[in-house]
């Protein structure tokens, strides 16, 4: 394996924490990427003991293993506007980011949710999509999410990298999104499949994006799509050519490579899929 590929995968079957860090363990995965939205990983029971911590750490140190956390989907929306929900998804946020601190955890990856869309019969020959912004609501949308992103940059202090995934994001986001990277004050993770639609067809415009920022792209999820356009299949039975993939990120400095395919027996069979294809 190249010693430049540091793999996991996505603990989201795992009875626990530790039995999924004794699988990463015993078939050389470098770690986990803890799917904190499950019920069985809530980590405020977790950080209510010192002791589960402390193991958690232990075992990682002695091992030589990680533990990144991947935060829930659109409840957690940084595109929040009125002040009582900002202020429940940032005490989320400041309790998530104290875990992560307690555990160790080098990277935390969030999705920052989504616009609301309306549909609309007003423009029926529109290529792009059937949904509509409310224009007024666009400038609104904007400041939120530059506010909220300054305010989460604010309460992470460089105690680990944050990345924000390619999901749903379009170029009214990339445009907020970009100076933080310009300013190091984020990372990227790349999940490659999402670069691409349902046919298969790729999304240029969030390539070129992400090839453009390189520097920032810390994390990297992988699973392959089948032929309708379905993710998180095991890698090597889809559609989805990975050789071009990694040697662009050859020479980045990527943190972590998250087989993201469910449960654990998938993820290996990706993983050595890559390993015997010199992938990895």
């Amino acid at each position: 394996m190249d010693s430049n590929f540091s793999v996991s995968f996505h603990a989201v079957y795992s009875s626990s924490i530790h039995e999924a860090l004794l699988f990463a363990h015993q078939n050389g995965f470098a770690g986990i990427q803890l799917a904190i939205e499950s019920p069985h990983f809530d980590f405020h029971t977790i950080s209510q003991s010192p002791s589960e911590i402390a193991k958690i750490r232990t075992y990682c140190t002695q091992h030589n293993l990680y533990v990144t956390l991947h935060a829930p989907d659109d409840v957690t929306s940084l595109f929040a506007i009125h002040p009582a929900l900002r202020e429940g998804v940032f005490q989320y946020y400041k309790s998530l980011f104290d875990f992560a601190e307690a555990i160790g955890s080098p990277l935390v990856t969030i999705h920052l949710g989504r616009m609301t869309t309306f549909p609309t019969d007003s423009i029926p020959l529109e290529r792009i999509s059937p949904l509509k912004y409310p224009p007024q609501d666009l400038p609104l949308y904007r400041e939120a999410l530059r506010d909220n992103l300054t305010r989460l940059v604010d309460i992470v202090k460089d105690r680990f990298i944050l990345c924000v995934e390619n999901y749903y994001l379009n170029p009214e986001i990339l445009a907020v999104l970009e100076p933080f990277l310009i300013g190091n004050k984020i990372g990227l993770c790349w999940d490659y499949p999402k670069t691409f639609s349902r046919s298969g067809e790729k999304n240029q415009d969030l390539f070129n994006f992400f090839t453009s920022h390189l520097p920032q792209v810390k994390q990297v999820h992988l699973h392959d799509l089948n032929s309708s356009g379905s993710g998180h299949r095991i890698i090597g039975t889809g559609i989805l050519n990975f050789a071009p993939f990694f040697k662009i990120l050859k020479n980045t400095d990527v943190l972590d490579y998250c087989i993201e395919i469910r449960p654990e027996k998938q993820a290996l069979a990706s993983f050595r899929y890559l390993q015997r294809n010199g992938l990895v």
